[in-house]
């Protein structure tokens, strides 16, 4: 017997208590839950019993994820081939409140992060373009000391490398840490949309570093960013 927490609270029983039922003793074997959420109501006081008859049943239920666009033709196989012809057949869900479908696919495009990627890619411009830019001074009086700007390039290259590798352990370590309970499916996509932004964030900081140490560093500058600083 599978009994709902409100017969539970109801009857002061719990799992492996026992029932009275038409004389004979019946075993709680588990409670069910059953919130207020906008679910049918039938089920939040009932008591269920498993049964093997293969008589008739008045309702078919089907769980089913991710829910197919046939589900209602393949309810509608659990009918019996003797039913009459004018039976009236309902099908609907367990709980509406969200409407009658999903589109999982449409949410996933329209969820609030679907940026994260663009503004990984434009924040990791900014913070290299400001640590070259406080730096300037520096990288200018290298150039004026006889340091080509090619060699200069790689050092930003080498430098930016660098903490973008520290910076993608932590992300990485992260991310493994918040999708460790969850199953394979969903690991994977939550780990695959985290790699996106990751790359974003990558290659803003590369960029933003390599394009304004080009543009904003200049030898003949140097006395002025002297002064600005």
């Amino acid at each position: 017997m599978i009994i709902s927490e409100e017969v539970s609270e109801e009857l002061a029983v719990e799992a492996g208590s026992t029932l009275v039922v038409d004389g004979d003793n019946a075993r709680v074997s588990e409670v069910y839950k059953y919130p207020v959420d906008g679910r049918r109501a039938e089920l939040e006081y009932a008591v269920l019993l498993p049964t093997i008859d293969t008589s008739h049943f008045d309702q078919c239920w089907a769980a089913t994820w991710p829910v197919p666009d046939n589900i209602a033709s393949l309810v509608r196989t659990a009918i019996a081939v003797d039913a009459a012809s004018d039976s009236q057949v309902d099908i609907g869900q367990l709980n509406s409140a969200l409407g009658p479908s999903f589109d999982g696919e449409e949410l996933l495009r329209g969820r609030i992060t679907s940026a994260a990627p663009l503004v990984a890619l434009g924040g990791t411009f900014v913070i290299a373009a400001g640590g070259v830019i406080r730096r300037r001074t520096e990288l200018a009086s290298a150039l004026h000391a006889g340091v080509r700007r090619v060699d200069l390039l790689a050092q930003l290259l080498v430098e930016s490398c660098l903490t973008l590798i520290i910076g993608a352990s932590v992300a990485v370590a992260v991310a493994t840490a918040a999708t460790a309970d969850r199953n394979a499916a969903d690991a994977t996509s939550v780990l695959q949309s985290s790699a996106i932004i990751l790359v974003g964030g990558l290659v803003g900081y590369l960029v933003g570093c390599l394009i304004t140490s080009v543009t904003c560093v200049r030898e003949a500058g140097l006395f002025r960013y002297f002064k600005e600083k």
